[in-house]
This record gives structure tokens, sequence and C-alpha cells, in this order.
């Protein structure tokens, strides 16, 4: 880092005058930009905290998940009576299943379990004392029975076998033509357009609103209702070959929650012959006089929202006043991280409050006053839809503006590290992820092609792509993919576990540690209760309004147009050039008047000098704190440094040994095969290879004596044999 310039002070100790002018620079910007984040961030905190109340308020989640599964779910868990297995609604395969289910589960639930109030016979109550609304719908779409054409390669001559041919649903299909059944009745095709209510959305298509209906009104007698029945069965009303889509639906109201439910238990059929139940149970609420403090507290957030907006556009118009002849950085601008995020966010919002008010225009036009007249309302479901979509659309919402959180956490080094993990290693995981979903979309292919036929979750690339998904954490039906496919259900499995799950996987996992890595290793430690300390600090300074007033900051003004103003008046004004470290390096310093004249020029008033003192002792602390953090690592370095060259040298010592040490065991056993040959020659029994021994701890020679005669004289003369030193 560049020096800066210090004295002495009355106790000795050194006071820091000057820093560079680079570090000030980027101290200031960074200050800026910090002091902008904070003083967003308490405006976010309370857009936030009223987005939360403007989701849950006025919904009672819990008591609606209670009256969802108290009525609607006696229809779909009850065991249908009559049949040798026993069986529930989700159970059912064909129309000799699902009429005792109608007519011993649907029907009684709905009249005999839900008795009149003698007193008020208007009122027919549901589980849980909700009131049945108007009247419940049997609705059924058909298909001709020319609907499609046979292979002649295939059938016999027309006069062998009829060639009937029932095609899927689709309007050119669908069987328009009144017909009477064996009981009399009549049974008509209401056309969607003028049929109450909206599409039906399934699993295999989207149904519209229309088709051969029956209402059965919920003030009608049991006895009445059980006759009817019973002649829509007679006239096998839901066919076995013609009908592609039949549902059950009905509305109820509970005083309690002051809210609606809607229930459609329907059945799918497609061509293949397949039934399919399905369940849409809803609960929503209607706009009335009850609701207007909500209303009033919608448009206060409302106003959050427009100011956010402007906000937003006013960030795009300064970046073309700072680069109007940069097209590519203009024009870029809404497709920045955390513009994209806030204008898909944004954007969001929008079409929410869009919602809102045709929810609140169509609740406004109904007459919602009980009783509701015999027939089914199916106006609610317009609101039903609009009540939904708000609600989804803001549980996005929600997801976006908590994610919205780590841009401001950025002004903590410890809460910013995800950020900062994700920004290092972007670039490596977006590849990995690019190969992650070829390589998953390939299998869903191949497990279309492999499993559809019996497995429901490989039945579409779709539905396959889902399940290869739920395998990576663990989730799949080996033996059912084996039942299917035994020759291939191992290879698929294996190859799609061993390639994804533990290579691609661990490839992602692999990337985000290297940039985690790279965003700890420059971080300076610092104590968790210290980092909670200085960002409550710096909050409670960024929104001070006699700091704000004081600074007098546009508050639309981007602070890099700020900086460069300011840099612009720095650089007039910072004249004062001192030596750093290095002699032969000037460096451009800054001194408390400096800034203080700077910034005058700058901002039209000025600060008072407080401020400046405040920033002059933060700036000077840090200028210490990364000079001393510099100089650790400077010693860590040199320390560092050391241990690797006593490693090195220890290294060579050890080689070094080693090497003499073979060099003596190759001299000790030739000296060995010396002696031998010496007592050879002599006719002397040999000498055991008891190692040599030196002779005094100066001496250069090897005395080798050989054994002596009774006499004590020798029998062979002394043998010496230099030594090499």
């Amino acid at each position: 880092m560049e020096g800066g310039a210090a004295q002495n002070n009355a106790e000795g100790e050194d006071v820091v005058t000057a820093v560079p002018y680079s570090f000030a620079r980027d101290y200031l910007e960074k200050k800026w930009r910090l002091t902008n984040i904070y003083r967003d961030m308490a405006v976010y905190v309370c857009f936030l905290v009223m987005l939360m109340f403007y989701f849950t308020v006025g919904r009672e989640i819990p008591s609606n998940y209670f009256f969802e599964t108290g009525f609607p779910g006696l229809l779909v868990k009850q065991k249908i009576p009559g049949l040798i297995v026993p069986k529930t609604y989700y159970d059912i395969g064909s129309n000799g299943e699902w009429y005792p289910w109608w007519q011993s589960v649907a029907l009684p639930t709905s009249w005999q379990l839900s008795p009149q109030d003698p007193t008020k016979p208007l009122n027919r109550y549901a589980l849980g004392g909700g009131i049945l609304l108007g009247a419940a719908r049997l609705r059924v779409i058909k298909v001709r029975n020319d609907s499609c054409t046979v292979n002649s390669d295939v059938y016999p001559p027309p006069d062998v076998m009829s060639r009937e041919c029932f095609a899927s649903l689709s309007r050119k299909a669908e069987d328009t033509t009144t017909f009477t059944g064996p009981s009399g009745l009549t049974y008509r095709w209401v056309d969607p357009a003028v049929s109450p209510g909206t599409v039906t959305t399934g699993e295999v298509t989207t149904y519209h609103s229309g088709g051969f209906t029956v209402l059965f009104d919920f003030q009608d007698s049991w006895e009445n209702i059980s006759a009817k029945a019973d002649a829509i069965v007679q006239d096998d009303f839901v066919s076995m070959l013609t009908t592609r889509f039949v549902t059950w639906e009905l509305f109820a109201y509970s005083p309690p929650l002051d809210s609606f439910v809607s229930v459609k238990l329907f059945v799918e059929i497609p061509a293949a012959g397949c039934w399919r139940p399905w369940q849409q149970i809803r609960l929503f609420r209607a706009r009335t006089s009850v609701l207007t403090g909500q209303t009033v507290y919608d448009f206060f957030f409302l106003a959050f929202v427009v100011y956010y907006v402007q906000r937003w556009i006013w960030g795009w118009v300064q970046r073309f006043r700072l680069r109007p002849f940069k097209l590519s950085v203009v024009v870029g601008y809404p497709f920045e991280l955390w513009s994209f995020l806030d204008l898909l966010n944004l954007s969001i919002f929008v079409v929410v409050f869009a919602l809102q008010w045709t929810w609140w225009g169509k609740s406004n036009g109904l007459t919602m006053q009980l009783p509701f007249p015999g027939r089914y309302p199916g106006e609610l479901e317009d609101i039903l839809y609009l009540y939904s979509a708000q609600c989804y659309l803001n549980s996005v919402n929600l997801i976006f503006s908590f994610l919205k959180l780590l841009y401001f956490l950025r002004v903590n080094d410890v809460l910013s590290v995800l950020g900062r993990t994700m920004a290092n290693c972007q670039k490596n995981l977006l590849g990995v992820l690019v190969l992650f979903l070829f390589v998953v979309l390939g299998f869903s292919m191949t497990a279309t092609t492999l499993f559809a036929a019996g497995i429901d979750d490989f039945r579409d690339v779709g539905y396959a792509f889902g399940n290869l998904m739920r395998m990576l954490m663990g989730d799949f039906d080996y033996l059912g993919m084996r039942d299917e496919n035994r020759y291939l259900a191992g290879l698929f499995f294996w190859a799609f576990e061993i390639l994804a799950l533990f290579v691609l996987l661990n490839f992602m996992v692999a990337c985000i540690a290297d940039g985690f890595d790279r965003a700890m290793e420059n971080q300076p430690p610092n104590l968790l209760w210290r980092q909670i300390e200085n960002f409550y600090a710096n909050l409670k300074k960024a929104t001070r309004d006699d700091v704000i007033s004081r600074v007098k900051l546009e508050l639309y003004t981007p602070h890099k147009f700020y900086l460069k103003q300011l840099e612009h008046s720095l650089g007039v004004h910072f004249a004062n050039v001192l030596v750093g470290r290095d002699p032969q390096k000037p460096v451009l310093c800054v001194q408390k008047s400096d800034l203080q004249e700077a910034v005058n020029n700058t901002c039209s008033g000025g600060p008072d000098s407080a401020w400046y003192d405040d920033v002059w002792k933060d700036l000077v602390l840090h200028y210490t704190t990364d000079l001393k953090h510099l100089e650790d690592e400077d010693r860590a370095q040199c320390i560092q440094n050391g241990e690797d060259g006593v490693e090195l040298a220890m290294a060579d010592a050890c080689k070094a040994v080693e090497e003499l040490h073979l060099s003596v065991v190759t001299l000790h056993k030739r000296l060995t095969h010396t002696l031998n040959l010496t007592a050879v020659a002599s006719k002397a029994p040999p000498l055991e290879s008891a190692g040599p021994s030196l002779v005094g701890g100066s001496s250069r020679n090897l005395a080798v004596a050989t054994p002596s005669s009774p006499s004590g004289s020798p029998s062979v003369p002394r043998l010496v044999i230099p030594f090499p030193a």
C-alpha cells in the first residue's frame, strides 16, 4: 500500500495526518455507496414488512386448511360401498365404479349429512357450518362415435364390423347433439359461451365450462335428488366409450371465515381408456364492505410499489446521462443482475394490482346476498381465479423480495459471503449447469422410451425430467423400473446415477467450493459481535436526518455521478505530494483540510466540522487497519518463506546423509569380501562379518587381526587397510 504521513502527538504516539489519494478516493466511493445502500435498506425493510402483511392479512391459513379438508375430504376419502374390493374416489377406474361413488358418497354427503334447518329451510349446512350455495352441477363432455377414422387394412368390411371410432377430445370431435335417455330425461349440450364458470385445467388437457349439464338444487328434497340420480344411471349418462370428462362441482360459504370454497371432483378419460380422478378444492374471498380497511392498506402498499418503479426508471435515465455515447451500457442496464431482478419483481407487482382491481370490479358486480337461487353460481369461478392468481404471484414476489436482501447484505463482509461466492463461481457453475441439463434431458427422453408404458412418472419427457431430478435426491422406484424393463433398467439407473450424481453434481460442489475459497482468502479476521456492532453503527449514521441534510445529496443522484464530481474536485485541490515508503516513487496524499475543501466545492453549503471529524477518523482507522493487515501478511509470508527454506535445507541434509549411509554400507560389503579372501589365502577359517570398527577416533586406518596361535604369537601378519577420509 502506498505510504501516508504521520507525526507524534503529545503522548508520543503516531498520528496519521495524511493518507494516499488513491486510498482516500476508494474509501470515499465505498462510503458513499454503502451510505446509499444503508439508506435504501432502511426503506426496503419497511417495504418488506408491509409486503408480508399485504400477503397474509385476511388469510386465515390454518382455518382454511381445516375447512378445505372437512366437508370436501369426506367426498374423496370415504370407501365406496357395494364394491367387491374396497376403493375410494382416487381408485375409480370405470363408470361402473364412478356411479356407486356418486350415488352412495357424493350425493348423500351433500344432502343426508347436510340437513336443512327446519326453522330456516333455505339454509343447507355442510360439515363445519359451511352453507351450500345454489345447486351442484354434474357435467359431462363427450365425443362422437365417428370422430376418427379406422385403419381399413385392419378392419373387415363395414357390413361385417362396425367402424365406430372415438377420438381424443377436441372441439371438432366433441358431441353436441341433444339426446333423450330410456328414463325420459332429455340432455342438452350447453355452449361454454353461455355456461357459467371458467375452464378446468386437468392433467391431459384443458376443459371448457360447457357440455351436457344436470343441476341438483340444494333446496330440493333427498327423494327427488335420489330419483333423478337413478334416472341418470339408467340412461348411462357417463358413457364408457364417449365420455372424455365428467365433473361434480359445487360451492359453499363459511360464515366464520367469511370465505368461499370451490369443490371440483373431475375424472379425465383419455382416448386410450384410462380413468384419472382429480380434485380441485380452492378457498377464496370476495371483496365486500368488510374489507374496506384492507383496501386502504393496499393503496399505501401501492404507493411503495410506485416509488420503486420510478426509482428504477430514474436509475436507467441516470445511466444514460452518465454515459450517453456508450449504448451497450445503457441498453444493458435492465439485464444486470439486480436491475433485472427489480424489473421482474416490479412487473409482477403491477400485474398483481391489475388483477386485484379486476377482482374488486367482479366482486362489486355480484349479488352475494344469501340465499343463492337454485342454480350453479359459476360467476364465483371468475372471482376464484382472480383471487388465486394474486396469491400465486405474490408468493413469487415474496421469494424475489427476500432475495433482494442479498443486495443489501453486501455491506457486511460476513453476511455477503453467499453473494461473493456465487459471483466468483458463476462462469464455471453456468457451464456445468448447462452440461447437467443436457445430460438429464437426454436421460429423460431415454426413460420415456424405456418405462413410459408402465410407470406413470415416465409417461412423457416433462414428467420423466422431474422424476429423474427426484432420483438424484433418493426418491425412486427401482423395482418398478426393473419390472417394466428388466434388461436395461440396471444399466439406465447406474449410468444416470454415476454421470449425473457422482460426476456432475460433485463438479457443481467443487465450483462452489472454489468460489467460497476465493471469497474468503482475503477476508480480514473479525469477530461476529464486532461485525454486528459496526453494522448497527453504520446503519444508524446513514439514516440520521442531520447527516443526510448536511451532506445535501439529491435523493436520486447515483453515487458514481456524485463521486465523479468529487474526484475531479480532489484532483484540482490536492496539490501536496509526499514521499511514500519507496523514495523513488512519490505518492499523492490527502489531508483533512484537502477533503474538507473538495467536499465544500462539490456540495453547496457542505457539512459541518463534526461530519468531517467523523469521516476523517473512519478513513484513518480503515487505512491503519489495512496497513496493519498488509504488514501481518508480509510478516506471515516471511515466516512461511523461512519455514520453506528450513524444510528445503533439511531435505538436502537428509539426502546427503542417506547417500553417505549407502557409501558406508557398500564399503563394508567390500571389506568383508576382502577379509574373507585373505583368510582363504592363509588357510585360516573365514572371519564373521561383524562389521568394520575404527581404531581410535582420529585414525584413518582399519586394523584387522587374524586368530592367534596357542603361544600367543599371530600366525598371520597384521593387516592394515587404509580407510578413506
